[in-house]
């Protein structure tokens, strides 16, 4: 598949002269600042999958923008932002909420991946055969998250309280997405939070019973990308490259959807078909505030930070 963009034939003329004579300071610039890769981060994941798409379709060029690309694990970002080690990475927005209420100095750059009710691509699931039919089912149980203290316990919570459920009795463990339907084959859980691609392997074994993050509100935004505020201040003319980078390569792959799906099968080593077959992220062409918000307030309920604030708080200005 030819994933190259066609920009169309172009006639040089002396009108056409003067102006790369005027523009040449711009491009020197570009070219210089070209010269200093950006070290950047993300995860093999839908949700933060931007960066990807930029790289394959020449977005980063584009914008006068070498990098110096990563594909790290979640826990592993942050840390190499505050250390200097990158310059920009990805993280969800449970973890840079909790980052910035400990005075870590993280500010949000661009919008990630954009969860948006009615297209659930995670679930709370539970066996085929299981007897749980609704949240007061769970009182008592297990239920397995991918991470403790993180979106898919708190919109658990939230999905539970609000539909008769008692989300402080549960007992939360973590496992890997991949391990969730056999634990809940093996009946070692009642009921586990399991986000795409693995919902889409395990849908001959387990059931929906509910989506969560439906709960927390119309759109939600997912992860984003950050740096550190004295990063974005010493770097005003990247940091502007890479902002329009993710916000044209959110509006490409938010419109270019099978062409996106072979981008992100390749760096997440997951099959074309999973792909394909499975739902997927939206993503946010710019930062909305009313779509962190909502995360900041649910991670203040579930006691993640002391107290709620300003979602623009976040966001670098």
């Amino acid at each position: 598949m030819d994933l190259s963009r066609s920009k169309g034939a172009v006639t040089v003329n002396r009108k056409m002269m003067l102006g790369l004579t005027v523009a040449a300071p711009f491009l020197f610039r570009n070219s210089a600042r070209a010269a200093e890769p950006l070290k950047i981060a993300t995860l093999p994941v839908d949700a933060s999958a931007l960066a990807y798409y930029a790289t394959d379709m020449g977005f980063f060029k584009d914008h006068g923008l070498a990098t110096d690309f990563h594909q790290l694990s979640g826990g592993a970002i942050p840390p190499a932002v505050v250390s200097g080690a990158l310059d920009v990475g990805w993280s969800n927005m449970i973890s840079l909420t909790a980052a910035y209420k400990r005075n870590i100095p993280f500010t949000v750059i661009a919008a990630g991946g954009v969860y948006v009710r009615g297209n659930p691509t995670s679930g709370l699931f539970v066996a085929k055969d299981s007897t749980v039919r609704a949240a007061a089912d769970l009182n008592g149980k297990t239920i397995a998250v991918d991470a403790l203290v993180n979106f898919g316990q708190f919109s658990t919570q939230a999905w539970l309280d609000k539909n008769g459920g008692d989300s402080s009795t549960i007992k939360w463990i973590e496992m890997q997405f991949g391990e969730m339907p056999v634990a809940l084959a093996q009946k070692r859980v009642e009921a586990a939070f399991i986000g795409e691609p693995f919902i889409e392997g395990a849908k001959d074994t387990v059931r929906i019973l509910g989506a969560p993050i439906d709960q927390i509100g119309q759109r939600v935004m997912i992860g984003a990308w950050f740096t550190t505020t004295s990063w974005a201040k010493a770097n005003p003319e990247t940091l502007k490259a890479f902002q329009q980078t993710m916000a044209e390569s959110a509006a490409w792959a938010n419109g270019h959807r099978s062409d996106s799906a072979v981008i992100l099968a390749k760096y997440s080593k997951v099959s074309d078909d999973t792909v394909r077959a499975m739902k997927r992220i939206a993503y946010g062409t710019k930062i909305n505030p009313p779509e962190m918000q909502c995360v900041i307030d649910l991670a203040a309920r579930y006691k993640a930070i002391s107290a709620t604030f300003p979602a623009e708080d976040l966001i670098y200005r």
